[in-house]
């Protein structure tokens, strides 16, 4: 536990530090926006949840005063959003915006074909947006096209990157605590002492019930967060499964393109042969990997989960006192494992841009005021306003600069909640800096914030330990999809049932992998990698 808190105070401090990074300057525009009111078109697919009407929604209609810029809304239902949009477009009768609506592939089509505006051609009217391109490469990265253009207005949202400042950690290892101790264990430290430590749970009985059902290590291959693609690859150099895409010095392959990637398969298989691994770790789904994991009797030694609670529930990870890191929790996080050459890597990924909120119709009229209008949208307060609700009912603006959001009534659903003043789908900016600054009031009287958070404490602890580089989101053209459309699907279908092979002893993979990385070749890696490697470059 020494150990776990050391290193939990070491992240936090780091993360402090990485936080005093720049942000775009936004500034404040004069308003009204225009001295005479103008009216525009706008089309909006609206949340499943929502059951308002944009037209009605109090935070627009209160834009609409301040700035004299007004919309005729058009509600398109989520259920029949790709028929609306092929017959818009087929139509050529098109609303002047569309609000959260064009998916990447969709913007690349019409915006190439001449239907979308190139808000890339008009930056001299947006300042603001023109500071986010500046200050935050990533988000421009995002929302270029292979034309290199930008069609779509994005909404960023670094709040929902965890735990944010350029990393975003999806999965956390845990270990039964309460089995260390029973045991008189250390916390593993190297994959030579995670296999001792699992060696031991499954031969010593550690939950005490007479039976042999531990399951030392359990995880979903084909999960989100609950596969062991930084916990059991990462301390061998590389980001796994064999199908995932690494980036390092500036190079895009394949996990099981590099030959790392034998190392990690042989300690896995390893593991696998000692028994160790759950036999349904390859083959079970999240229900099932939950349903065991929330046994009376715990049966997990090591598992990979989000938050954990999902796996074995929020008690079994904070411990009577609700609290994580004060000694009485079950299960405590696993920190990255050093590897035999001294490897400590933990997984990161590109994450908080949403784009394409907000793209204009080439036909528009006036589009300058229209692009003025979108720019105001990523000023602090409507940002704020967009993402969390409107000032009064459910955020408020403090008089030190901060925002606190209200967190919905008791018995209200919180998307609900969060949908009565605002879609949530136009452009917005919520930096790092900007999160530090805001917090969340609830019914009870309780404060929290971000750093509060459950999932924020837990990948503080790994965020020190992120690969710097990882493939960004980037834009395909529609030639590269077609191409990664026919050659993917068989590549990826083949690492998958080699993989699991390998590591589940149906066969020898130093003897086999120079023939098997043959068969890959023949099925167009190298073509699929020389796409994704010319569209990084391109945008960097």
């Amino acid at each position: 536990m020494k150990r776990l808190t050391s290193l939990l105070l070491c992240a936090l401090l780091l993360l402090s530090a990485l936080s005093a990074a720049a942000e775009p300057v936004i500034t404040e525009p004069q308003l009204p926006l225009t001295e005479t009111p103008v009216t525009y078109t706008a089309m909006v697919v609206q949340h499943a949840l929502d059951t308002g009407d944009a037209s009605t929604k109090s935070l627009y209609l209160e834009r609409e005063k301040e700035t004299n810029v007004k919309f005729d809304w058009t509600v398109v239902p989520s259920t029949s959003k790709a028929e609306r949009i092929a017959t818009t477009f087929a139509s050529g009768d098109l609303p002047d915006v569309f609000v959260n609506t064009l998916d990447n592939s969709q913007v690349l089509t019409y915006g190439m074909a001449g239907a979308l505006l190139p808000v890339s051609d008009y930056l001299e009217h947006m300042p603001n947006f023109s500071a986010i391109l500046e200050a935050m490469p990533a988000v421009k990265t995002a929302v270029t096209m292979p034309d290199g253009k930008i069609y779509g207005l994005p909404q960023v949202n670094m709040y929902s990157v965890w735990p944010g400042n350029g990393v975003y950690v999806k999965t956390t290892a845990f270990i039964n605590k309460t089995w260390l101790d029973k045991l008189g264990l250390e916390m593993p430290t190297t994959t030579e002492e995670l296999q001792a430590v699992l060696t031991a749970f499954k031969e010593k009985d550690p939950n005490g019930n007479g039976q042999a059902d531990e399951i030392p290590l359990s995880f979903v291959y084909k999960g989100w967060a609950e596969t062991p693609s930084a916990l059991l690859y990462a301390p061998f150099g590389i980001i796994g499964m064999a199908s995932q895409l690494n980036v390092q010095e500036g190079k895009a392959f394949y996990a099981i393109q590099d030959e790392r990637y034998i190392q990690a398969a042989k300690y896995i298989r390893g593991l696998w042969d000692a028994g160790l691994i759950d036999p349904e770790a390859y083959t079970q789904d999240a229900k099932r990997y939950y349903a065991k994991g929330l046994e009376e009797t715990p049966v997990y030694g090591v598992f990979i989960d989000w938050t954990g609670s999902s796996t074995v529930g929020n008690a079994r990870i904070l411990g009577e006192d609700n609290e994580l890191g004060t000694g009485d929790e079950e299960y405590v996080p696993l920190p990255p494992l050093k590897g035999p050459d001294g490897t400590v890597l933990w997984e990161n990924q590109a994450a908080g841009i949403n784009t394409n909120r907000l793209c204009i119709a080439s036909t528009v009229e006036n589009p300058e005021l229209l692009l003025k209008w979108a720019d105001y949208l990523y000023t602090p307060d409507n940002s704020i306003q967009e993402i969390w609700g409107q000032f009064g009912t459910h955020t408020r603006k403090n008089e030190d600069g901060s925002w606190t959001r209200i967190a919905p009534p008791e018995g209200v659903n919180g998307d609900e909640w969060l949908l009565q003043t605002t879609t949530r789908g136009l452009p917005g900016l919520l930096t790092d800096q900007m999160v530090e600054k805001f917090d969340t009031i609830y019914p009870n009287g309780n404060t929290g914030s971000k750093r509060t958070d459950l999932k924020y404490r837990l990948s503080s602890i790994y965020a020190p330990f992120a690969v710097k580089e990882f493939y960004p989101s980037v834009v395909l053209s529609s030639e590269a999809n077609e191409r990664i459309a026919v050659l993917m699907t068989p590549l990826r279908n083949a690492m998958v049932e080699q993989e699991v092979a390998w590591l589940t002893g149906q066969g020898d993979i130093e003897a086999e992998y120079p023939a098997f990385i043959e068969q890959l070749k023949s099925l167009g890696i190298e073509e699929v990698v020389k796409i994704y490697q010319d569209a990084k470059d391109a945008v960097q």
